[in-house]
């Protein structure tokens, strides 16, 4: 499920012209206007505790897990809310590339290999 929506992701980025390059990305320092980004949001910066976990109990399946949830979270957020153009664009880049960021490194560490295109 995570790799169709590492694709989606990557095509956003490519659209957005560079747009989607920043070095930090302070997600807890917008208020989230619809639930969808909130959820998306809170789910993305819980990422280096879940490696934590990860590594604490050597469970890989729960990074697994929690990427399915990173995915799942991120196809209804795309569902209901515009990416590209409108007053909220800037924001909502920012919060697709965290997402893939969290996507890129958790595949990168299960090994799993990413399409930029499909």
């Amino acid at each position: 499920c995570a790799l169709p929506i590492y694709t989606r992701l990557a095509s956003i980025s490519r659209q957005s012209h560079g747009n989607m390059e920043w070095r930090h990305v302070m997600l807890d320092r917008y208020e989230y206007k619809e639930p969808t980004e909130r959820s998306l949001a809170l789910a993305v910066i819980q990422f280096p505790d879940v490696i934590e976990q990860v590594v604490k109990t050597l469970s890989p399946h729960l990074l697994c897990e929690y990427l399915y949830d990173i995915a799942t979270r991120f196809h209804v957020f795309y569902e209901h809310c515009r990416v590209l153009g409108g007053e909220q664009e800037t924001v909502r880049l920012q919060l697709c590339h965290a997402t893939l960021q969290v996507l890129q490194q958790g595949m990168d560490l299960l090994g799993v290999e990413r399409l930029d295109r499909m």
